[in-house]
């Protein structure tokens, strides 16, 4: 098992709220910025990477399946960068 986060700080929180409105009783998960999500792999004996430029990412994917353990990529991305056709 791979697991890819896409991990733009907390962009996806905000994005979210946009679903819902205002006073919606139900409260939902803010993402922590630069959270470090493939140390809790590692704390678990995982694969853990931590990637911050585009080309790091196919050779960190290669690592991670050839681990032969279940692996955490943790993917910085620009959180102001266009998401063309996204919502």
């Amino acid at each position: 098992i791979v697991v890819i986060a896409n991990n733009d700080g907390n962009t996806g929180a905000q994005r979210q709220k946009n679903f819902f409105p205002p006073g919606y009783p139900e409260k939902f998960t803010e993402y922590l910025p630069a959270l470090r999500y493939e140390r809790i792999m590692e704390v678990f004996g995982g694969h853990a990477e931590w990637v911050t430029e585009p080309g790091e990412l196919g050779p960190a994917l290669e690592r991670a399946v050839t681990s032969g353990r279940p692996a955490c990529i943790n993917v910085s991305v620009d959180p102001n960068a266009s998401h063309p056709g996204f919502w």
